[in-house]
Protein backbone atom coordinates (compact mmCIF):
# COMPACT_ATOMS: atom_id res chain seq x y z
CA UNK A 1 0.00 0.00 0.00
CA UNK A 2 1.30 3.64 -1.02
CA UNK A 3 1.16 6.90 0.38
CA UNK A 4 0.29 9.60 -1.66
CA UNK A 5 3.87 10.91 -1.68
CA UNK A 6 4.76 7.42 -1.94
CA UNK A 7 2.99 7.28 -5.29
CA UNK A 8 4.81 10.71 -6.02
CA UNK A 9 8.42 9.59 -5.60
CA UNK A 10 7.68 6.71 -7.48
CA UNK A 11 6.52 8.15 -10.67
CA UNK A 12 8.71 10.73 -10.53
CA UNK A 13 11.41 8.38 -10.20
CA UNK A 14 10.17 6.14 -13.25
CA UNK A 15 9.85 9.20 -15.01
CA UNK A 16 13.81 10.53 -14.54
CA UNK A 17 15.21 6.50 -14.85
CA UNK A 18 13.36 4.75 -18.04
CA UNK A 19 13.46 8.02 -20.52
CA UNK A 20 11.75 6.50 -23.52
CA UNK A 21 10.62 3.24 -22.27
CA UNK A 22 6.76 2.31 -22.65
CA UNK A 23 4.66 3.06 -19.70
CA UNK A 24 1.64 0.95 -19.10
CA UNK A 25 -1.48 2.64 -20.25
CA UNK A 26 -2.96 5.06 -17.98
CA UNK A 27 0.20 5.23 -15.42
CA UNK A 28 0.37 9.00 -15.47
CA UNK A 29 3.64 10.48 -14.36
CA UNK A 30 2.37 13.46 -12.07
CA UNK A 31 5.45 15.32 -13.42
CA UNK A 32 5.12 15.29 -16.51
CA UNK A 33 1.27 15.82 -15.77
CA UNK A 34 2.73 19.14 -14.37
CA UNK A 35 4.87 20.25 -17.20
CA UNK A 36 1.69 19.85 -19.70
CA UNK A 37 1.76 22.71 -22.08
CA UNK A 38 -1.36 24.21 -21.69
CA UNK A 39 -3.07 27.70 -22.23
CA UNK A 40 -3.09 30.80 -20.06
CA UNK A 41 -5.79 31.69 -17.79
CA UNK A 42 -6.36 34.82 -16.11
CA UNK A 43 -5.26 35.07 -12.20
CA UNK A 44 -7.38 36.60 -10.69
CA UNK A 45 -7.62 37.61 -6.43
CA UNK A 46 -10.27 36.58 -4.96
CA UNK A 47 -9.35 38.18 -1.45
CA UNK A 48 -6.10 39.92 0.29
CA UNK A 49 -3.61 36.89 1.03
CA UNK A 50 -0.87 35.43 -1.50
CA UNK A 51 -2.79 32.26 -2.01
CA UNK A 52 -6.09 34.02 -2.25
CA UNK A 53 -6.31 33.77 -5.57
CA UNK A 54 -7.92 31.93 -8.72
CA UNK A 55 -7.19 30.81 -12.71
CA UNK A 56 -10.47 31.71 -15.04
CA UNK A 57 -10.22 30.07 -18.98
CA UNK A 58 -13.02 31.01 -20.88
CA UNK A 59 -14.14 29.19 -23.76
CA UNK A 60 -14.54 30.92 -27.03
CA UNK A 61 -18.25 32.80 -27.76
CA UNK A 62 -19.93 34.83 -26.13
CA UNK A 63 -21.46 32.34 -23.43
CA UNK A 64 -23.56 32.54 -20.76
CA UNK A 65 -20.90 29.60 -20.09
CA UNK A 66 -21.39 26.94 -17.26
CA UNK A 67 -18.75 26.45 -15.06
CA UNK A 68 -16.24 24.19 -13.70
CA UNK A 69 -14.78 24.88 -9.91
CA UNK A 70 -11.56 23.04 -9.55
CA UNK A 71 -9.97 22.52 -6.23
CA UNK A 72 -6.44 20.39 -6.28
CA UNK A 73 -5.28 17.99 -3.74
CA UNK A 74 -2.11 17.33 -1.82
CA UNK A 75 -2.63 16.19 1.59
CA UNK A 76 -4.35 19.65 2.98
CA UNK A 77 -1.27 20.62 2.95
CA UNK A 78 1.22 23.61 1.84
CA UNK A 79 4.10 20.83 0.69
CA UNK A 80 4.94 17.48 1.09
CA UNK A 81 8.32 18.26 2.46
CA UNK A 82 9.40 15.33 0.47
CA UNK A 83 12.77 15.44 -1.74
CA UNK A 84 12.27 15.71 -5.75
CA UNK A 85 8.61 16.98 -4.99
CA UNK A 86 8.10 20.23 -6.27
CA UNK A 87 5.64 22.80 -4.54
CA UNK A 88 3.89 22.78 -7.48
CA UNK A 89 2.73 19.33 -6.86
CA UNK A 90 0.32 20.44 -4.67
CA UNK A 91 -1.11 23.67 -6.02
CA UNK A 92 -3.82 24.15 -8.51
CA UNK A 93 -0.49 24.28 -11.10
CA UNK A 94 -1.35 20.36 -11.31
CA UNK A 95 -4.93 21.00 -12.20
CA UNK A 96 -4.24 23.09 -15.30
CA UNK A 97 -4.13 20.28 -17.96
CA UNK A 98 -7.84 19.39 -16.74
CA UNK A 99 -8.77 22.94 -16.91
CA UNK A 100 -7.45 23.39 -20.23
CA UNK A 101 -9.09 20.46 -21.53
CA UNK A 102 -12.72 21.49 -19.88
CA UNK A 103 -12.29 24.73 -21.17
CA UNK A 104 -11.87 23.41 -24.96
CA UNK A 105 -15.35 21.62 -24.36
CA UNK A 106 -16.83 25.02 -23.90
CA UNK A 107 -16.95 25.04 -20.07
CA UNK A 108 -15.46 27.83 -17.95
CA UNK A 109 -12.79 26.62 -15.44
CA UNK A 110 -12.05 28.38 -12.14
CA UNK A 111 -9.13 26.61 -10.96
CA UNK A 112 -8.68 27.81 -7.28
CA UNK A 113 -5.67 28.26 -4.71
CA UNK A 114 -6.47 28.53 -1.08
CA UNK A 115 -3.71 28.40 2.01
CA UNK A 116 -3.47 25.08 3.30
CA UNK A 117 -1.63 23.40 6.39
CA UNK A 118 1.69 25.07 6.66
CA UNK A 119 0.65 28.47 4.91
CA UNK A 120 -0.34 31.72 6.80
CA UNK A 121 -4.19 31.50 7.21
CA UNK A 122 -4.22 27.86 6.80
CA UNK A 123 -5.86 24.81 9.17
CA UNK A 124 -9.27 25.54 10.95
CA UNK A 125 -10.68 27.77 9.57
CA UNK A 126 -8.87 29.73 7.16
CA UNK A 127 -8.89 27.10 4.66
CA UNK A 128 -12.69 26.26 4.52
CA UNK A 129 -13.19 30.21 4.31
CA UNK A 130 -10.71 30.67 1.47
CA UNK A 131 -12.68 28.09 -0.58
CA UNK A 132 -16.25 29.52 0.32
CA UNK A 133 -15.11 32.82 -1.07
CA UNK A 134 -13.08 31.62 -3.77
CA UNK A 135 -16.50 30.00 -4.89
CA UNK A 136 -18.82 32.77 -4.10
CA UNK A 137 -16.06 35.15 -5.81
CA UNK A 138 -17.60 34.09 -9.24
CA UNK A 139 -21.12 36.25 -8.34
CA UNK A 140 -18.67 39.14 -8.79
CA UNK A 141 -17.23 37.45 -11.92
CA UNK A 142 -20.55 36.62 -13.97
CA UNK A 143 -21.49 39.51 -15.23
CA UNK A 144 -18.43 40.57 -17.32
CA UNK A 145 -17.20 37.11 -18.10
CA UNK A 146 -20.89 36.06 -19.13
CA UNK A 147 -20.95 32.81 -16.81
CA UNK A 148 -24.03 30.83 -16.59
CA UNK A 149 -24.43 30.92 -12.47
CA UNK A 150 -27.25 28.44 -12.96
CA UNK A 151 -24.68 25.86 -14.00
CA UNK A 152 -21.86 25.39 -11.55
CA UNK A 153 -20.31 22.50 -10.84
CA UNK A 154 -17.01 21.25 -8.07
CA UNK A 155 -14.28 19.07 -9.24
CA UNK A 156 -12.02 17.85 -6.21
CA UNK A 157 -9.25 15.59 -6.85
CA UNK A 158 -8.08 13.98 -3.82
CA UNK A 159 -8.03 16.08 -0.89
CA UNK A 160 -9.82 18.72 -2.85
CA UNK A 161 -12.32 16.12 -3.38
CA UNK A 162 -13.12 16.41 -0.33
CA UNK A 163 -13.37 20.03 -0.02
CA UNK A 164 -15.38 20.19 -2.92
CA UNK A 165 -17.89 18.04 -1.47
CA UNK A 166 -17.80 20.11 1.58
CA UNK A 167 -18.96 23.06 -0.68
CA UNK A 168 -22.42 21.94 -1.18
CA UNK A 169 -23.12 21.95 2.18
CA UNK A 170 -21.38 24.85 3.79
CA UNK A 171 -24.81 26.89 3.67
CA UNK A 172 -26.57 23.82 6.43
CA UNK A 173 -23.62 24.23 9.14
CA UNK A 174 -24.93 26.07 12.17
CA UNK A 175 -24.66 29.19 11.99
CA UNK A 176 -22.30 29.64 14.83
CA UNK A 177 -19.55 27.78 12.68
CA UNK A 178 -16.42 29.08 12.19
CA UNK A 179 -16.64 27.88 8.72
CA UNK A 180 -20.54 28.17 8.17
CA UNK A 181 -21.01 31.03 5.26
CA UNK A 182 -24.38 31.33 2.99
CA UNK A 183 -23.63 30.08 -0.32
CA UNK A 184 -23.50 32.70 -2.97
CA UNK A 185 -23.08 30.23 -5.59
CA UNK A 186 -25.01 26.93 -5.72
CA UNK A 187 -23.60 23.79 -6.68
CA UNK A 188 -25.38 21.59 -9.26
CA UNK A 189 -23.04 19.16 -8.88
CA UNK A 190 -19.86 17.41 -7.49
CA UNK A 191 -16.94 15.16 -8.97
CA UNK A 192 -14.93 13.77 -6.45
CA UNK A 193 -11.46 12.02 -8.04
CA UNK A 194 -10.31 10.11 -5.70
CA UNK A 195 -10.62 11.54 -2.53
CA UNK A 196 -11.55 10.87 1.07
CA UNK A 197 -15.06 12.13 1.50
CA UNK A 198 -14.98 11.61 5.81
CA UNK A 199 -12.14 13.17 7.87
CA UNK A 200 -13.38 11.28 10.83
CA UNK A 201 -13.00 8.15 9.05
CA UNK A 202 -9.63 8.94 7.56
CA UNK A 203 -8.18 10.19 10.38
CA UNK A 204 -6.83 6.79 11.68
CA UNK A 205 -4.93 6.48 8.69
CA UNK A 206 -3.53 9.86 7.80
CA UNK A 207 -0.12 8.96 9.13
CA UNK A 208 -0.08 6.01 7.02
CA UNK A 209 -1.33 7.93 3.51
CA UNK A 210 0.14 11.64 4.01
CA UNK A 211 3.72 10.27 6.16
CA UNK A 212 2.01 13.52 8.73
CA UNK A 213 -1.23 13.92 10.82
CA UNK A 214 -2.67 16.14 8.68
CA UNK A 215 -6.22 15.87 9.37
CA UNK A 216 -5.14 16.72 13.12
CA UNK A 217 -3.40 19.66 11.42
CA UNK A 218 -6.34 20.90 9.72
CA UNK A 219 -8.71 20.91 12.16
CA UNK A 220 -6.84 21.52 15.39
CA UNK A 221 -6.86 18.17 17.34
CA UNK A 222 -8.61 14.47 17.27
CA UNK A 223 -12.27 13.85 17.07
CA UNK A 224 -12.24 13.53 20.57
CA UNK A 225 -10.91 16.76 21.23
CA UNK A 226 -12.74 18.68 18.61
CA UNK A 227 -15.68 16.59 17.81
CA UNK A 228 -18.33 19.62 16.17
CA UNK A 229 -14.92 20.48 13.74
CA UNK A 230 -14.92 16.86 12.45
CA UNK A 231 -18.50 17.35 11.87
CA UNK A 232 -18.88 20.35 10.67
CA UNK A 233 -15.84 19.73 8.23
CA UNK A 234 -17.03 16.70 6.18
CA UNK A 235 -20.07 16.13 4.42
CA UNK A 236 -21.12 12.84 5.34
CA UNK A 237 -22.90 14.60 8.44
CA UNK A 238 -25.09 16.44 6.17
CA UNK A 239 -26.41 14.23 3.81
CA UNK A 240 -28.83 14.12 1.93
CA UNK A 241 -26.59 16.69 -0.55
CA UNK A 242 -29.56 16.61 -2.68
CA UNK A 243 -27.16 16.91 -5.83
CA UNK A 244 -25.77 14.62 -8.12
CA UNK A 245 -22.20 13.17 -7.00
CA UNK A 246 -19.76 11.25 -8.85
CA UNK A 247 -16.71 9.42 -7.62
CA UNK A 248 -13.50 8.10 -8.92
CA UNK A 249 -12.59 4.76 -7.36
CA UNK A 250 -9.17 3.39 -7.40
CA UNK A 251 -8.65 -0.23 -6.54
CA UNK A 252 -6.06 0.58 -3.96
CA UNK A 253 -5.69 0.96 -1.07
CA UNK A 254 -8.31 -0.90 -0.10
CA UNK A 255 -8.70 1.59 3.31
CA UNK A 256 -9.42 4.43 1.73
CA UNK A 257 -11.62 2.65 -1.27
CA UNK A 258 -13.83 1.50 1.70
CA UNK A 259 -14.68 4.72 3.44
CA UNK A 260 -15.57 6.49 -0.20
CA UNK A 261 -17.65 3.03 -0.95
CA UNK A 262 -19.50 3.28 2.95
CA UNK A 263 -20.10 7.08 2.35
CA UNK A 264 -22.05 6.16 -1.69
CA UNK A 265 -23.76 3.52 -0.14
CA UNK A 266 -24.69 5.98 2.98
CA UNK A 267 -25.70 8.70 0.25
CA UNK A 268 -27.84 6.49 -2.12
CA UNK A 269 -29.92 5.16 1.20
CA UNK A 270 -30.44 9.24 1.76
CA UNK A 271 -31.50 9.39 -1.50
CA UNK A 272 -28.85 11.48 -3.45
CA UNK A 273 -28.21 10.70 -6.80
CA UNK A 274 -24.86 9.02 -6.75
CA UNK A 275 -22.43 7.06 -8.64
CA UNK A 276 -18.90 5.37 -8.26
CA UNK A 277 -16.97 4.38 -11.06
CA UNK A 278 -14.06 2.27 -11.12
CA UNK A 279 -10.85 3.58 -12.19
CA UNK A 280 -8.75 1.48 -15.12
CA UNK A 281 -5.57 3.03 -13.64
CA UNK A 282 -3.73 2.42 -11.45
CA UNK A 283 -1.90 5.92 -10.64
CA UNK A 284 -3.71 8.68 -8.32
CA UNK A 285 -3.43 11.02 -10.93
CA UNK A 286 -4.95 9.42 -14.02
CA UNK A 287 -8.93 10.80 -12.90
CA UNK A 288 -7.37 14.12 -13.78
CA UNK A 289 -4.97 13.68 -16.51
CA UNK A 290 -6.70 14.29 -20.16
CA UNK A 291 -4.66 11.74 -21.92
CA UNK A 292 -5.60 9.19 -19.46
CA UNK A 293 -8.59 7.34 -20.40
CA UNK A 294 -9.72 7.82 -16.81
CA UNK A 295 -10.33 11.52 -17.43
CA UNK A 296 -13.44 10.19 -19.81
CA UNK A 297 -16.00 9.13 -17.47
CA UNK A 298 -14.97 12.27 -15.38
CA UNK A 299 -15.81 14.70 -18.08
CA UNK A 300 -19.19 12.82 -18.70
CA UNK A 301 -20.23 13.48 -15.46
CA UNK A 302 -19.10 17.18 -15.85
CA UNK A 303 -20.88 17.63 -18.63
CA UNK A 304 -24.11 15.72 -17.25
CA UNK A 305 -24.14 17.62 -14.47
CA UNK A 306 -24.32 21.22 -16.59
CA UNK A 307 -26.74 20.02 -18.73
CA UNK A 308 -24.20 19.60 -21.76
CA UNK A 309 -25.06 16.08 -22.20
Amino acid sequence: MRSLRSWVLVLASLAATAIGAPRAAAQTDPIKLLHTPTSHGERIAYGPGPLNFGELRLPPGRGPFPVAILVHGGCWSSTLNEEGVPPAMVSYELLEPAADALTRLGIATWNIEYPRVGDVGGGWPGTYRAISEASDHLRALAPRRHLDLGRVIALGHSSGGQLSLWLAVRGRLPKTSAIYSKPAVTLRGVVDVDGMPDLKSFWPLQQQMCDAPVVTSLLGGSPQEVPDRYREASPGPFLPLRIPQMFLLRAEPQSTRRISEQYVATARKAGDPVTSVDQQGRSHFDGINPESKDWAPVVQSVKAMLGLS
